[in-house]
């Protein structure tokens, strides 16, 4: 499972919308907020990975979720800062 799969399941989990029949946000609403999250944790935290994040094109490099990358420091942090902004944003 890519980032993508694994970090917008636990953002869904930590925001409560989890009912694929009734989510409240698009996979791509997830993923871009994750995004936006990871740039802005890399302003504030040294990661053990050096990230390359681009919106636009939807990338994140190298994955954090892949076993030779793994790197559950920015995975916790990057969808703990995404919980906040969306629901801080409702």
């Amino acid at each position: 499972m890519s980032w993508q799969g694994q970090l917008g399941t636990i953002v869904r989990y930590l925001i409560n919308d989890t009912d694929p029949a009734n989510y409240k946000y698009s996979d791509q609403r997830i993923e871009t907020s994750i995004l936006v999250a990871g740039k802005l944790m890399l302003m504030s935290v040294d990661f053990r990975n050096a990230y390359s994040i681009n919106v636009e094109a939807c990338a994140l490099t190298p994955d954090p979720t892949d076993e030779e990358t793994m790197d559950d420091p920015f995975i916790t942090l990057t969808c703990l800062k995404t919980a906040c902004m969306i629901v801080g944003g409702e």
